[in-house]
């Protein structure tokens, strides 16, 4: 079941895996790249929306903002394969 956006809600980003330099340069923090899908994947058991693991989830507001760093330069090597998945 596809759960709505209330209304007025902003529709999440097209690419949730920028860089530093795309959010606000080296020294902007680093923000959450959560986008609001939250459903682990029990095969990769990463977040559907934002990729990131249960344990990267929980510990995000501990984290200092090399951690962070670290974890959003991970991202983009953990999207999914455009055209993959079941078929």
């Amino acid at each position: 079941m596809r759960q709505r956006r209330p209304s007025g809600a902003a529709e999440p980003s097209a690419a949730p895996f920028s860089s530093p330099a795309e959010s606000g340069g080296a020294g902007a923090p680093a923000l959450s790249p959560c986008i609001g899908v939250c459903r682990i994947d029990p095969e990769t058991l990463l977040c559907e929306g934002c990729r990131r693991t249960l344990a990267e989830i929980a510990g995000w507001p501990g984290y200092g903002e090399e951690r962070r760093r670290e974890i959003l330069a991970a991202l983009p090597a953990r999207a999914p394969i455009a055209g993959g998945g079941a078929g």
